[in-house]
């Protein structure tokens, strides 16, 4: 039964002119589809995210925006929306905090049966692009892969090295499944990490290791030849993201080989 949910977004948003898109947690779904149903009809600007087959192999030229396994459709730019997430507050949930940020943003729990408002993460953002800096300083990137099944992974880890040669930077290719700190002492010459994974699971709290690690995400921001040294509205963790485009900064194919391929891979367990 869903109508307390239904009544708790009756009740806490206003107007029903107001675009909304609905996320949900993956164990969410078949109640997304119920408070889908019942407030299509009143909120004429509403949308429900759908989620992505795994390893999809079908065209999403149609879909204007994928993020986090989720693809949806808007009808209006992106900071009108007020996003509700059906769930808990959980990783999955920090992730879209973070994508949206500029909007407005709503927990529906399943569990309390309630609609509350979610603050801002503002100060999280902007300990992310104080790393962001960081890429610059660094002479010795690390990559660590801790999952060889994302969605055209090979493609994306040649664009990220062709990226960091373009900067002069050398790199270490490691493989690591359980990304822990003690395991990354063995790299002292490394000088800051990046991590393909996971999108719900790339944020690492930095404080728990010797060397920053971040997002492939921030490392695009540092490695733009325009770097953005502000918080935007298109912060994304998901390595498929039409805002993360390495492919954009690679070396031209005459260049490539004047620069020395400096790479050391490794598999840890």
């Amino acid at each position: 039964d869903c109508s307390m949910l239904v009544d708790s977004v009756r009740d806490g948003i206003e107007s029903k002119d107001t675009p909304i898109l609905l996320i949900y947690n993956t164990n969410c779904s078949q109640i997304a589809k119920n408070v889908y149903s019942a407030l299509k009809v009143e909120f004429v600007n509403l949308e429900c995210s759908q989620l992505l087959p795994e390893n999809t192999k079908e065209s999403l030229s149609h879909v204007l925006e994928v993020c986090f396994g989720r693809r949806f459709t808007l009808k209006f730019v992106r900071e009108c929306y007020t996003i509700i997430f059906i769930g808990e507050e959980n990783r999955t949930c920090l992730n879209f905090r973070l994508s949206f940020h500029s909007n407005k943003f709503y927990l529906l729990s399943p569990t309390s049966q309630s609609l509350t408002q979610l603050g801002s993460e503002s100060k999280l953002l902007k300990k992310r692009y104080h790393l962001v800096q960081k890429v610059d300083t660094a002479n010795i990137v690390g990559i660590l892969i801790g999952n060889m099944w994302l969605r055209d992974y090979l493609s994306i880890l040649s664009d990220i090295k062709s990226a960091l040669r373009k900067k002069g930077k050398e790199y270490y290719t490691i493989l690591m499944g359980n990304i822990q700190p003690t395991k990354l002492t063995n790299f002292l010459e490394v000088d800051i990490f990046v991590l393909l994974g996971c999108p719900e699971n790339v944020i690492l709290d930095s404080s728990d290791y010797y060397k920053p690690v971040i997002t492939p995400y921030e490392l695009y921001l540092a490695l733009s030849d325009s770097p953005c040294s502000v918080i935007t509205d298109n912060y994304s963790n998901d390595i498929n993201s039409d805002f993360i485009k390495f492919s954009s900064l690679r070396v031209n194919d005459t260049d490539e080989d004047n620069l020395l391929d400096h790479t050391k891979i490794l598999n840890l367990k």
